[in-house]
């Protein structure tokens, strides 16, 4: 009976001792630690690239159990009332603001320890970011170490190759993964800029992409070209995700069209054309919805419905029946027309609207050359339900194949190392 129990005894100190050891040594019980690094206020869905940093931050909420994360943004493009929202968005989330300048209540301070620096600073990134500007300050960096000297992790995820700065030769980053989340092709971007010059830009771009050991890419089209030029990364396709949402099939919806679209210039250029070529060439009892920043730059119009900001799309979407994306310019996919998609509305777009979709054809898209070609597929989608409905369900296949939010994470746990 006291062999028994001895034997018990060291059987269950042997299990303690196994999960003393597993807790200790092994870093799946544990998680991992994750840095993402995204500038922009992210409290407003009023941007492509936000809708983005929101689905990431809602996947990190999700996978809590497995990853802790301190999300690291630029202090001066937020509002006390924001915080306070973003906190109630995201309670497991420890927040961290980098200040883009020094005080300035002191100037000899500030000279000392902000403005010389500063100028050096400027100087020691030219040396890799000629033609793509470097939006590091020396404030924003020295506040970052700060947070790597006091944390310590295993991924830094930053957004944008104009902010690898924060990395480029930091002696506080450890052992961690350096990620690189694209967003977009930024050579494209500079393209209208005086003085650009492609093959410089293209090649400076991939130079800052081989600094990190992956990138992840939002564009089919844009994990092609990285993965071709900058062989020294790992490249994945990390799409934007959405999980489809109840089709309105009523033909009693008070919009023919929506068009959403924030006002950066090449969604104005985009807009002006629209209203200036298309929409002239419309019938004018077509009602038509627009929502986002975009409305600043439309003038009044009789059967035009303006909305600058909507806490949710979900109304809008449904009370439509057909999406548009008249883009001209811009690189990276266009992340409303995947939510289009996820609405179950065909999209009618240029040549742009495709850009980073997987598929170019059947893929819930008619795309049109010139205005005559866009007022047309509208015209024919409208009148033609057996078309309608076929774009509509082209549409839906590519949400359910590529872009599911569920399989995006499933994709996301296996490039993290926690499926």
């Amino acid at each position: 009976m006291i062999v028994e129990k001895h034997k018990l005894f060291v059987l269950h100190l042997l299990i303690i001792l196994r999960y003393i050891l597993v807790f200790v040594f092994d870093d799946s019980m544990k998680g991992i630690k994750i840095l993402y690094f995204f500038p922009y206020p992210i409290v407003n869905r009023n941007h492509g690239n936000v809708t983005r940093a929101i689905q990431f931050l809602q996947y990190f909420e999700a996978r809590k159990n497995h990853i802790s994360v301190d999300f690291v943004t630029e202090e001066h493009n937020y509002v006390t009332d924001e915080k306070e929202k973003m906190e109630l968005l995201f309670p497991g989330l420890r927040t961290f603001f980098l200040q883009r300048k020094h005080d300035k209540s002191n100037y000899l301070r500030y000279l000392i320890k902000g403005k010389i620096p500063h100028i050096i600073n400027k100087r020691q990134q030219k040396k890799f970011h000629t033609h793509i500007p470097s939006e590091v300050t020396h404030r924003a960096r020295q506040q970052f170490d700060e947070i790597l000297k006091a944390n310590s992790y295993d991924v830094i995820i930053i957004s944008y190759v104009f902010w690898a700065s924060l990395i480029r030769n930091n002696p506080y980053i450890g052992k961690a993964k350096l990620v690189m989340d694209t967003h977009d092709l930024m050579t494209g971007q500079y393209k209208s800029r005086e003085g650009f010059r492609l093959g410089a830009t293209f090649e400076e771009e991939m130079n800052i992409l081989n600094e990190f050991h992956e990138t992840w890419s939002i564009s089919t089209d844009e994990l092609y070209l990285f993965s071709q030029f900058a062989p020294k990364s790992k490249h994945f396709f990390v799409p934007v995700m959405f999980e489809k949402k109840p089709v309105a099939v009523s033909e009693d919806k008070p919009y023919d069209l929506i068009y959403v679209a924030s006002d950066n210039p090449c969604n104005q250029k985009s807009a002006k054309w629209f209203f200036e070529k298309v929409y002239p060439l419309l019938p004018q009892h077509l009602k038509i919805c627009v929502i986002g920043g975009i409305v600043k730059f439309i003038p009044d119009l009789p059967n035009v419905h303006k909305v600058f900001f909507a806490e949710t799309l979900d109304t809008y979407y449904q009370q439509s029946k057909i999406a548009i994306c008249p883009m001209l310019e811009g690189t990276g996919v266009k992340v409303k027309v995947v939510e289009a998609f996820s609405f179950g509305l065909p999209v009618v777009c240029t040549l742009r609207g495709l850009d980073g979709l997987p598929a170019k054809k059947h893929n819930g898209c008619l795309m049109a050359a010139d205005e005559a070609a866009f007022v047309k597929h509208i015209l024919n989608l409208l009148e033609d339900a057996t078309l309608y409905n076929r774009v509509r369900e082209e549409g839906i296949a590519m949400i359910e194949k590529y872009f599911d939010k569920e399989s995006v994470y499933r994709e996301l746990d296996e490039i993290l190392g926690i499926a």
